[in-house]
């Protein structure tokens, strides 16, 4: 053997050694990217509408677990506004219909991943199918969503608070934050004195405050104690409303509207003048026959009972000698 390789020239020693070489290399520089040279690997595409961050030798992941990775990204010559990916799927594994690739986050640092988000359908994609894509929105995105109305509000903020400084110098130029700061001091002080006397006049009726907090004390426990005498009470009230709300209330209070109707016809007639009563009171004539038969009346009454005799003749004398 030591003989065979002693005939081959140092020529092709170095150029087996170079072959070598590059071999390792690749095979080392493959293995450092995920992919292994020896396996047959299924190949999937993704179309997105944007892949920031996304990486050639991008890993590809299922529920965190590495199953491959990103073997290509190139544009859609059909449509220059999405991107091709490919994907190198390591792994033996079936990927089922309906099965989604999201760019996702892999670290803080902005790092993205492809993660295959797999369905329930009993079909199974192919090597070389097309598979739906999704992108996650970075942290990047979500802070400046988050941030947005923020910087809005203080933009909003920065406004108010220049109008509020232009307030400010406004009245300082007029010299009113002085009396302003007196009539402060002047509320403080007029403050004070009302708590001071507040406190003045809880101390000295301490004792009466004492007696109402009893009296209120006695009167709660009172009405504890008649508590069944006040549901009694409420039961009557009760029955009362229940009793009103069953009496025909509607139907007398009808009777009494009719009836003060007919009393307002009648009066309307005696007023007008009309039936016997009306015409005494608004006929003169009438009322002043009336008046004179009434003396007439009185007159002959009176003579009756001054001479009866001169308008009954009655004698037992002169009955029994006509008999």
């Amino acid at each position: 053997m030591f003989k065979f390789f002693s005939h081959i020239t140092n020529e092709v020693k170095v150029g087996a050694f170079v072959f070598i070489t590059l071999m390792v290399f690749y095979m080392g520089f493959n293995f450092l990217k995920g992919k292994n040279i020896f396996a047959f690997d299924d190949t999937y595409y993704v179309k997105y509408a944007q892949t920031t961050g996304l990486l050639k030798s991008s890993p590809v992941i299922i529920n965190g677990f590495r199953v491959g990775s990103v073997k290509n990204l190139k544009l859609n010559p059909d449509n220059p506004n999405e991107i091709i990916a490919t994907l190198d799927i390591t792994e033996k594994i079936s990927l089922p219909k309906g099965t989604i690739a999201k760019i996702v986050s892999s670290d803080l640092l902005g790092s993205k991943a492809v993660e295959l988000v797999l369905s329930q359908a009993s079909a199974k994609h192919e090597s070389g199918d097309y598979l739906a894509g999704s992108v996650q929105a970075s942290l990047t995105d979500a802070i400046s969503k988050e941030v947005l109305p923020v910087k809005e509000k203080a933009k909003k903020l920065v406004v108010s608070l220049d109008s509020l400084v232009n307030e400010l110098n406004k009245t300082l130029s007029k010299g009113q934050i002085e009396a302003t700061l007196v009539s402060f001091r002047t509320t403080m002080g007029n403050l004070e004195t009302t708590s001071k006397t507040i406190n003045g006049l809880a101390n000295s009726e301490a004792s009466q405050l004492s007696a109402i907090v009893g009296n209120v004390k006695t009167i709660t426990k009172e009405l504890e104690q008649n508590k069944e005498n006040f549901s009694a009470i409420a039961q009557n009230i009760h029955n009362i409303t229940d009793t009103l709300a069953k009496a025909k209330i509607t139907e007398t209070i009808n009777s009494l509207a009719a009836t003060s109707k007919q009393l307002s016809g009648i009066s309307t007639q005696i007023n007008s003048g009309e039936g016997s009563l009306g015409m005494l009171l608004k006929d003169k004539t009438v009322y002043n026959n009336v008046q004179n038969a009434t003396e007439s009346l009185n007159s002959l009454l009176a003579d009756f009972k001054q001479n009866p005799k001169r308008y009954v003749q009655f004698s037992l004398i002169e009955r029994k000698k006509k008999e």
